[in-house]
């Protein structure tokens, strides 16, 4: 029988996934190749939809079209064993890992009761015996990116051809997939570690070294002499450029210029300006702690490599260095010199020495211009939403004065 996919995150434990999930349901975060909702539905060959905060519905709206649905947790990655688990579920059950349930097979009309302990409890429980990867944190996008992307790419690639690489090109090892459209000339292409997937239109410019694991997305762009050293995913329609390692870039962002940027998660429509570096490393090589916003305070992550978490259209000025560990909250404009403090709360506009906050009609104003200029669609339900975040993150931007 078929079966949509409905991936829930109307939790408190998504809170730790913010600034990156302010503006988007829990499923619709990238990793490797696709986003969470793209591997489901391509998965199960079904539509994947949210059951997310209600002030995101409207963007990002439920869609149940089947009598049964399979209801997952949204922050679960796939892996073979996982799906085989979910796809043996019946009607009634929900699959545990330990104490942690990660997916459940009712009747779609059942769907308005599943915030009630009641209705989890009369569930019949199956466990799952393997281990799980969570997007819990920020940091888990570049540290699950590699096995994502590879599992991605071989959920891709099953059963097509890619096009030809260019003979000015040098290819190392085969696991290269490039689709129509592609532009590459005088590169290098490195997959002895990894896989690399060249999307639609992408286009790579000459004197550019790639090295898997690598997936560029429809119409990217890769600026000319850029490094990217693996653990690497570049959103549609955006920019890269400089030194690149353990980066996953949202779509139409721009990193264009020189300068490092590494295990780091950017959000969509960034734009980082020319010389822009972010720090990974604390010099005394101490674990890095970020900023948690449902903590609201600082968390150990247990890396000794961390470097910037930016939420959606914040933005660098020239030459801006980011200290280990910064988070950039949505909306941000810093142009500030030294290092960076390391959270910048959503809205805030920081300048020389001087903070205050971004208003919105100057926010909303830069909003429709970016637009025009990157030819993206601007559609009335995203401002509405980013309004809606505006005043949800006033209290941080009136808490953190700097």
């Amino acid at each position: 029988m078929a079966v949509d996919i409905i991936l829930f995150d109307r939790a408190s434990w998504r809170d730790h996934l913010l600034p990156l999930v302010y503006t988007r349901p829990v499923g619709d975060l990238h990793i490797g190749i696709l986003s969470l909702a793209e591997k489901w539905g391509k998965i199960f060959n079904c539509k994947s939809s949210y059951y997310t905060e209600p002030y995101l519905a409207a963007r990002f709206p439920m869609l149940i079209t089947t009598a049964e649905v399979i209801v997952l947790k949204a922050n679960v990655c796939p892996s073979d064993s996982l799906i085989a688990a979910i796809d043996q579920l019946r009607e009634g059950e929900i699959l545990y890992d330990k104490e942690e349930w990660l997916a459940f097979r009712i009747r779609s009309t059942d769907i308005d009761n599943i915030l009630t302990n009641a209705y989890f409890n009369s569930l019949r429980p199956v466990n799952f015996l393997y281990d799980i990867s969570y997007i819990r944190y920020p940091e888990d996008i570049f540290r699950y990116n590699s096995a994502q992307l590879q599992f991605d790419y071989a959920l891709l690639t099953q059963g097509r051809s890619s096009e030809s690489l260019s003979g000015t090109n040098q290819l190392i090892g085969d696991r290269i997939f490039i689709e129509d459209g592609v532009f590459a000339e005088c590169c290098s292409f490195n997959t002895t570690e990894g896989p690399i997937y060249l999307a639609k239109c992408a286009e790579i410019s000459e004197g550019s070294h790639l090295r898997g694991n690598v997936a560029i997305g429809q119409q990217a762009r890769v600026k000319m002499g850029t490094r990217i050293y693996g653990n690497v995913s570049i959103g549609a329609n955006s920019t890269a450029g400089g030194e690149l390692g353990n980066l996953v870039m949202g779509a139409y962002s721009a990193k264009g210029h020189d300068g490092y940027l590494g295990c780091a998660v950017i959000g969509n429509g960034c734009n980082l300006g020319a010389g822009t570096s972010n720090s990974n490393l604390k010099n005394n090589w101490k674990p890095v702690s970020i900023y948690d916003y449902a903590l609201e305070n600082s968390r150990n992550t247990g890396l000794r490599k961390c470097g910037l978490i930016m939420g959606d259209y914040a933005m660098s000025g020239i030459n801006t260095s980011f200290n280990t560990g910064t988070v950039v909250g949505v909306g941000v404009q810093y142009a500030r010199p030294g290092y960076s403090p390391k959270f910048i709360p959503d809205f805030s506009w920081c300048t020389d020495q001087h903070t205050e906050e971004y208003r919105w009609d100057k926010f909303e104003e830069m909003l429709r211009d970016m637009k025009v200029m990157k030819a993206e669609p601007c559609h009335d339900d995203e401002t509405e939403l980013l309004r809606h975040v505006y005043k949800l993150t006033q209290h941080n931007r009136l808490k953190y004065q700097f």
